[in-house]
């Protein structure tokens, strides 16, 4: 008796022993199974390929994610120091201003020209820092110094042992002053005293001139000052927002980045899942189809065996009846001969053996004839 093998993983079938086995159904059942191998192979290098890519996308993406994570960092870093460096610059031109301040605006005085400077680096100017003019005092205050610088007084007004008071008085007064003047100091030469009146005249202008220099110089400075420090904050805060409308950005970016990848993972892990379930449905309906073959193999064997057996056992059912009723009419022959009287002129003249021989040999040609 021949024996068959199945198995999910491996399919063997011993075609060497099946009695009755085609050569064509064999045939078919090589090209399935090297189909099924050559598929196999396909989808396992096909697999290697989508993961070596994968890997090397996935190095690429972390690369380029690392130069613009540096890049960041670099910037990051250049600006902290850029900020720093505005700071110190910021801190010792105030202490420079208030020093002045404390020292009465005589340095002012001195120079024909007050400049606060505002740090001139490439490196201090952000985008939205500007240029904007100053406010001199030459332009406000115009030749008072020059007016002032070079006095009319002449050299007997030094060798004069009195304190002259200021007097703020407006130009409509000046006459009285002249008059008390020439009250109290008797001159005899009048050109003497013209020329003293006019000079007090003049240094008590000078001295309201000088006043009105300060007054107006503390007002340009303050409101310099002021507009200048709105002007610097105002750049900053801009470009404060400005840095972090770019960290948004490139936060955007890669968050983005980071979904497309996450997307391109999924779909590449979808066709692996959906090309691994085609390989298992097409296996499993290969399995089936030599499932199928090999149980009709196994039907047409034992259709094959049992019509064999059945034939046999036919022929030697009909063997032995044909040779009990052979036996049988031989016998009731034999007994019939035996009670008839004339047994042996019979048996001379029929000739006893041959006939029985016919009779056999007819009977045993009906029967075949009966069975074909």
């Amino acid at each position: 008796m021949c024996t068959y093998e199945y198995s999910t993983s491996v399919t063997v079938l011993d075609t060497m022993k099946l009695p009755f086995y085609e050569k064509k159904n064999r045939i078919t059942l090589d090209k399935i199974h090297i189909e099924n191998r050559n598929l196999f192979e396909n989808v396992e290098r096909h697999q290697s390929n989508m993961t070596r890519n994968q890997i090397i996308n996935k190095n690429k993406l972390q690369v380029k994610f690392d130069q613009r994570d540096k890049h960041y960092a670099r910037n990051q870093r250049f600006l902290i120091w850029q900020r720093n460096k505005c700071l110190r610059r910021n801190a010792q031109m105030f202490e420079d201003i208030d020093k002045n301040k404390s020292s009465g605006y005589s340095s002012y005085l001195k120079d024909s020209e007050i400049i606060i400077k505002p740090p001139n680096s490439q490196i201090a100017q952000n985008k939205f820092s500007i240029s904007f003019p100053r406010i001199s005092t030459n332009e406000n205050c115009q030749g008072l110094h020059s007016k002032f610088q070079k006095t009319l007084v002449n050299d007997k007004i030094t060798n004069l042992s009195f304190k002259p008071k200021i007097l703020h008085l407006k130009p409509q007064h000046t006459h009285q002053v002249l008059k008390e003047n020439r009250k109290k100091y008797r001159i005899d030469d009048e050109d003497i005293f013209s020329e003293l009146d006019k000079s007090v005249t003049l240094f008590q202008r000078l001295l309201r001139g000088r006043a009105y220099q300060i007054m107006k110089i503390k007002e340009i400075t303050c409101a310099d000052v002021l507009e200048y420090s709105k002007k610097k904050h105002i750049s900053r805060f801009f470009d404060m927002l400005f840095k972090e409308s770019i960290h948004i950005k490139y936060s955007e970016n890669k968050n983005k980045m980071l979904i497309q990848q996450g997307n391109l993972s999924r779909i590449a892990n979808e066709m692996v899942e959906r090309k691994r379930r085609q390989i298992e449905i097409t296996g499993r309906l290969e399995q089936d189809e030599i499932l199928k073959q090999v149980l009709k193999i196994h039907e047409d064997v034992s259709i094959l065996f049992c019509e064999k057996l059945m034939e046999e056992a036919i022929k030697q059912s009909a063997k032995e009846e044909s040779l009990k009723a052979m036996m049988k009419s031989c016998k009731t022959k034999f007994y019939n001969i035996e009670s008839e009287k004339n047994i042996e002129k019979e048996l001379v003249s029929n000739f006893i053996i041959p006939e029985a021989h016919k009779v056999i040999m007819r009977e045993s040609q009906s029967l075949n004839s009966n069975y074909h």
